[in-house]
């Protein structure tokens, strides 16, 4: 895995008028955020030319034969049919009929470790300072997908102010 490193210059985000000096003027950051894979699709190889996709009916006489010496049965070779998956996404399938759109998946939401952000979570009161289910910050933003998301700081879960404190930043 690599990890690479961005710092974000808040200079251009910060208000620099008289009646609200130093605020963010921005409510969140868009990140694109590049997933990429270590190993090349080969795809499956075979000696045979690839035939493409047509609506003719094969010949499975050779297949059946060669089954028959073996004295295997499969419902195929009794004139029965089978209904194939439909759409499916297997690692190893490469299948005719979808287009180049149908190998790209839409974003969502990636997670990750970094540093702690207790700092926006953290309350004035002395004797527990990080408090459960205390809202610190309420609002409403739009997602990456352009929905309406009921933003909440808190602090989802404290025990005697110990580690493990679960915490949530704009989160529905």
């Amino acid at each position: 895995m690599e990890i690479i490193k961005r710092k974000i210059s808040l200079d251009d985000y910060i208000s620099k008028d008289i009646n609200n000096w130093g605020e963010l003027t921005v409510k969140n950051f868009k990140l694109n955020i590049f997933i990429k894979d270590k190993f090349d699709d080969m795809g499956i190889f075979s000696d045979l030319s690839f035939i493409p996709l047509s609506n003719t009916k094969p010949n499975y006489q050779i297949l059946i034969n060669k089954l028959n010496d073996l004295g295997l049965t499969f419902n195929f070779m009794l004139g029965g049919t089978f209904t194939p998956l439909g759409r499916s996404l297997y690692i190893n399938e490469r299948n005719p009929n979808y287009t180049i759109d149908d190998y790209f998946v839409k974003g969502g939401n990636v997670s990750g470790f970094t540093e702690d952000r207790l700092d926006l979570v953290k309350s004035y009161d002395n004797n527990l300072v990080y408090k459960p289910l205390f809202d610190i910050d309420k609002g409403l933003y739009l997602n990456y997908d352009n929905r309406l998301i009921n933003g909440v700081t808190r602090v989802n879960e404290n025990i005697n102010d110990l580690s493990p404190i679960t915490y949530s930043i704009d989160a529905d």
